[in-house]
């Protein structure tokens, strides 16, 4: 047998790839909740000339790799303390035994009661008071000393935080969706090639077991000539040990911007960066620390990708590595009739 997932010598296949989408895809039909213009003529700033070195016209310094003395530590700062830090990340890389020289150094949010809450947890963890919390990610990306970042923001935060940690020397580890956009992802592709960071997303499936036995089957023809792919996923936002509560795509009440009174501890215009603004909401950024997965912003069209971005950045992901697609993409998009559903074709 191959070894896994060498399909050099496979045979030739006649693929038909159709994929369901429980989300509509992004559509002139979509439901605006503000004007478009404004978010992409501030997201065309931010990734114009004027952004080499600014945001909103606070400057951060360019500074290199730093050379790490023998012993020396691997300094890490997690940027974005939602539940998918607090849960999933932040915990692999401090229980991570495989790498004794790699320790978290900072947690930055800019919400200052889950920033702290996250400092302090990793410092119980560690049993020393050795991590820092941190409010602005600037602050981050100017410290010589940290070496490397792991980013769980909000989709709309992605590109520009990737880019500029790798200008300033650091590697990058940033949640799915890669970007907000295909030409967002282009940038952060030429800023790895240019920097010459290590950056790697989130696709905690190409890492499991299941799933690269499963494509491995796939690409050594073991099931023959793949004609037709199905890859389905679900709805809602599943509540940790609670119920499930759906949501539709950008289907976000119309007062879901204005309800809630001003946080005191959230930099609600670092929270936005680079999308328009809008009053704060806490059904966007909910208050302080909490124990289910926000969806609000996911399904609002200029923080979030909905769950084409969401699970489908898994299981559209693990269907293309199955078919050995990695460099290719669709040739087709057709926007189904059927509610929340598109299907995409490869070949013919």
């Amino acid at each position: 047998m191959k070894p896994p997932l060498a399909c050099a010598e496979e045979p030739p296949r006649r693929v038909r790839f159709a994929v369901f989408l429980a989300g509509r895809f992004w559509t002139n039909e979509r439901k605006n909740t503000m004007k478009p213009t404004l978010s992409l003529n501030r997201r065309s700033f931010l990734f114009g000339s004027a952004a080499a070195v600014t945001l909103a016209g606070c400057a951060t310094s360019k500074t290199g790799a730093r050379a790490l003395k023998p012993g020396e530590k691997f300094r890490v700062a997690m940027i974005g303390y939602g539940i998918q830090m607090r849960t999933t990340l932040a915990p692999q890389f401090m229980w991570w035994n495989d790498a004794p020289n790699m320790e978290i150094v900072a947690v930055c949010d800019c919400d200052k009661v889950r920033a702290n809450a996250g400092a302090k947890r990793v410092n119980e963890e560690y049993k020393k008071n050795t991590c820092k919390a941190v409010y602005d990610f600037r602050e981050i990306l100017n410290d010589p000393t940290i070496d490397a970042v792991c980013i769980a923001t909000p989709d709309h935060w992605h590109a520009y935080m990737s880019v500029e940690a790798m200008k300033h020397g650091k590697d990058v580890y940033c949640e799915k969706p890669l970007t907000f956009t295909i030409d967002e992802a282009k940038k952060v592709i030429a800023a790895q090639k240019k920097y010459g960071r290590v950056f790697q997303t989130g696709s905690m499936q190409r890492s499991w077991r299941d799933f690269r036995t499963a494509c491995m089957v796939v690409r050594n023809g073991f099931i023959g000539d793949v004609m037709y792919v199905d890859a389905n996923y679900g709805v809602g936002g599943q509540k940790l040990g609670g119920p499930s509560h759906p949501v539709r795509f950008f289907d976000v009440p119309e007062n879901a911007a204005t309800e809630g009174a001003p946080n005191p501890d959230c930099d609600w215009n670092m929270w936005l960066g680079p999308a328009a603004w809008r009053p704060y909401s806490d059904q966007l950024a909910p208050r302080g620390v909490n124990e289910f997965y926000p969806m609000f912003w996911r399904f609002d069209d200029d923080l979030g990708s909905g769950y084409n971005g969401d699970w489908g950045a898994h299981h559209l992901d693990i269907a293309q590595w199955g078919l050995d697609l990695d460099k290719s993409g669709p040739v087709k998009i057709i926007c189904s009739e059927e509610p929340h559903s598109t299907n995409l074709f490869h070949g013919g």
